[in-house]
């Protein structure tokens, strides 16, 4: 039988984790944004041959840059909740199993989108094989369907039964930024055929 101060302890590693968790997201997204504002930064200033990238000039190529940042944080997003979720699992015991699928499929698409957020602004990385509008086709192709199949199996979860009913809230939210992360790679899907040059 758990004595009091079992309990206090794992009250004191939840919130630990926590703080942990949201410490370590708010520091990569600042690292993120600032990076990206830097980069931005220092090739515009360079007004000649090698500023930024001359191809996302055009509004349909800048709205790509875009989806790759909201992709990138709506991931941050998603891997914060669900490794919360997760870490609650090391004291309670009772996680739902998809929030792994989701951790999964967040690290994958802050990881890759990430960095073709970096890759498409340089001038001349732009221009490498791995940046070409086929490989990020590619990309999106593969990565759709993870998360499609994660907005799924979240939204089995929803009615929130007795089981989950401690992580409604925390399911409810990954199931939002599942559906938002679809929804958007499915926009790149459409719009990444049209950046043909």
């Amino acid at each position: 039988m758990p004595t009091p101060s079992d309990s206090v302890k794992v009250r004191y590693g939840s919130t630990t984790t926590t703080g942990i968790i949201v410490a370590v997201s708010v520091v990569v997204t600042l690292f993120y944004l600032v990076g990206l504002y830097l980069v931005v930064r220092r090739w515009a200033r360079a007004r000649d041959d090698t500023s930024l990238n001359k191809y996302s000039s055009t509004p349909l190529q800048r709205s790509i840059s875009f989806v790759y940042l909201v992709l990138v944080l709506t991931s941050i997003a998603n891997i914060s909740i669900s490794a919360w979720i997760l870490a609650q699992y090391d004291y309670n015991h009772n996680h739902p199993l998809e929030s792994k699928l989701t951790l999964f499929c967040g690290c994958w698409t802050t990881l890759v989108a990430g960095c073709y957020s970096f890759l498409l602004l340089h001038p001349k990385l732009s221009r490498t094989p791995i940046a070409l509008v086929g490989v990020q086709a590619i990309w999106l192709r593969l990565t759709f369907p993870l998360w499609a199949v994660s907005a799924g199996f979240l939204g089995a979860l929803l009615p929130c039964n007795t089981l989950y009913l401690v992580y409604c809230r925390q399911l409810k939210a990954l199931f939002a930024i599942s559906v938002v992360q679809s929804v958007f790679f499915g926009l790149a899907m459409v719009v990444i055929p049209c950046l043909r040059e």
